[in-house]
């Protein structure tokens, strides 16, 4: 007997035939939400052998899957205990990302169909949906990213907790290093720096688990930029570092690169101009024999090689030669296309400060509001951050009507 021809019996089952859903699909929206909340469930088959003794009353869920039934059906318990008919607890809830194009992804749904085993087609379909995810994560509001990352991330750990061959496992951690690092800038764009930094200490474990080495100096790289956004500029340099000695042993060039951008950037911040000088020289020459295949998130791309012009520009901010950092910050908003707010939001506020480095204090004021005008659910943390820090530099015009008038667009967003 196929799923939809079910007769709902219990008002858990209920529910999820009034959703149309399988004990499969039920299962892989559970560990999604799981996932969310940094836990990992059980294997597939378990689980659903789990959800069928609620189903038939064998069995009462326990206080943590009571929670996580009520955030997949999104009712309240009285749906649950059947006080309510199902259909009139259901709440339409806006789409997520999955829902938005037409549910769960082709590598879930062959997985949950052969939840006893994982095949090469499927490990491959789950890489390219990584992938994808990564490259479109700079237009993807937090919440949206944190719901595709939680679902795929659940999956590999999932297919983690599995005796796999020894290449798919290596591959598995591979994905796992990745989704980490996304989660942990996720958090990051969120505000929540500690949940941030130990998403990166996590995923640098199955990344070296993997050998994976452009992986590992991603993920420190990334980390710096905690550090980095907090003013610790040496706390910073230390992740680069350690960064860098696994970047250099990568096959390619490019998570060099782009960690040397970084080291460039610490120097600056530090005031070490020759340093600073001497790192993004390199980078510059190293950049020649980067390539496209190997981005990751934060990494620029430009005619198929890293672009270094955003880094060169806030390393000149940094340095306090405006006028330079103002030539490369106007050349990287360009980059990637328009449809990457929250990068040109970084840009344009990195070319505020260059501006009130100029004495140009209304010009800065209002390359803010440009940064800031882009929908409310794309303002992260570190925009938002960025925004106050030019508002801190324009003290001395403080008693200005353009800087009251800033001063008060951000209190009113905050």
């Amino acid at each position: 007997m196929r799923f939809d021809d079910e007769v709902p019996g219990t008002p858990l089952q209920a529910l999820r035939l009034a959703r149309g859903w399988s004990q499969a699909r039920l299962g892989v929206e559970l560990k999604c939400v799981a996932a969310r909340r940094g836990r990992r469930l059980q294997v597939t088959e378990h689980l659903i052998s789990t959800i069928s003794r609620w189903e038939n009353g064998h069995r009462r869920p326990s206080s943590f899957y009571l929670c996580l039934l009520l955030e997949v059906y999104d009712v309240d318990e009285a749906a649950l205990s059947g006080r309510h008919p199902p259909d009139a607890c259901l709440v339409r809830r806006q789409p997520d990302l999955a829902s938005a194009h037409g549910g769960p992804e082709p590598w879930e749904l062959t997985q949950a169909l052969q939840a006893s085993a994982l095949d090469a087609a499927t490990l491959a379909q789950l890489e390219s949906s990584v992938s994808r995810l990564d490259r479109s994560y700079s237009a993807l509001a937090p919440d949206a990213a944190l719901s595709s990352i939680g679902a795929h991330l659940g999956t590999v750990l999932d297919l983690l907790g599995r005796s796999q061959p020894l290449d798919f496992r290596r591959r598995l951690c591979s994905l796992a290093g990745h989704l980490a690092g996304l989660r942990a800038w996720a958090a990051f764009d969120l505000d929540d720096h500690g949940v941030a930094s130990a998403w990166y200490d996590a995923g640098l474990q199955p990344a070296r688990e993997a050998g994976h080495d452009a992986l590992c100096g991603w993920l420190l790289g990334a980390k710096s930029l905690v550090a980095s956004y907090a003013g610790d500029h040496l706390s910073a340099l230390r992740s680069i570092r350690r960064g860098q000695a696994f970047a250099a042993r990568a096959a390619g060039p490019t998570a060099l690169v782009w960690v040397t951008v970084l080291e460039a950037r610490a120097h600056a911040g530090l005031g070490q101009e020759r340093s600073s000088h001497l790192a993004q020289e390199r980078a510059e020459r190293w950049a020649t024999d980067s390539s496209s295949d190997s981005r990751r998130h934060g990494m620029d791309f430009e005619s198929g090689r890293i672009s270094l012009g955003y880094g060169e520009g806030v390393r000149l901010v940094l340095l306090r030669q405006p006028e330079q950092a103002q030539h490369a910050l106007t050349g990287a908003l360009g980059v990637g296309g328009p449809q990457r707010l929250k990068h040109r939001s970084i840009v344009r506020l990195s070319l505020a400060t260059a501006l009130v480095q100029q004495g140009e204090p209304e010009a800065a004021v209002g390359t803010v509001r440009k940064a800031l005008a882009i929908p409310r659910d794309q303002l992260i943390a570190p925009i938002l951050q960025r925004a106050r820090d030019v508002m801190a530099q324009l003290q001395p015009w403080h008693r200005e009507p353009f800087a009251r008038d800033l001063a008060e667009h951000l209190s009113a967003l905050r």
